[in-house]
């Protein structure tokens, strides 16, 4: 994944728990059951869980109160910067993105929250491949992600998203 949204999450760090919370009327429907989508998540989670797309911390907060040693990635330094004062410097967060990351040897859990849909076919494919390798056996791979009926109404939701076809969905 490029970088080439840096500078959105940058400048959205300091409203997105306003925005994810629906109090901001554009994002109430992407962000519908956001806390229990969390929550959900983190259930499914155990032991060494590598999260990407942190962003404020939201969900690594949910891990860490669960047990769990978290290792979260987030490529925005304004987001990265809040997510540490909300969690007290207890996790550690680090720079990077789905592709490129400190690699650690192996995790139990490897999660993602609305991120995954910022990459091409191409780049998931290449994400998931490199995950695998990470997963000890029995490992997990949590992700909950947007996703559109269709790339019509994707486009009329968020414009700048990448269109794409889901490789598989979980209801």
């Amino acid at each position: 994944m490029g970088r080439e949204f840096i500078e959105l999450f940058d400048e959205w760090s300091t409203s997105y728990d306003n925005s994810v919370t629906g109090n901001e009327i554009e994002y109430r429907e992407v962000f519908k059951d956001y806390e229990h989508i969390l929550e959900r998540v983190a259930e499914l989670s155990y032991g060494h869980v590598l999260e990407f797309g942190a962003g404020t911390g939201n969900l690594t907060k949910k891990l860490f109160a669960l047990g769990c040693k978290v290792t979260a990635i987030e490529p925005s330094h304004a987001m990265r910067m809040i997510a540490n004062d909300k969690l007290n410097g207890k996790v550690k967060i680090v720079d990077g993105d789905f592709l490129h990351f400190p690699k650690p040897e192996y995790v139990d859990s490897i999660v993602s929250t609305y991120a995954f849909h910022h990459l091409t076919n191409e780049e998931k494919a290449k994400a998931i491949d490199a995950f695998q390798r990470l997963l000890k056996p029995g490992g997990k791979l949590v992700f909950a992600d947007t996703i559109f009926t269709t790339s019509e109404y994707c486009g009329q939701i968020e414009p700048s998203v990448r269109r794409f076809e889901p490789l598989f969905a979980v209801n």
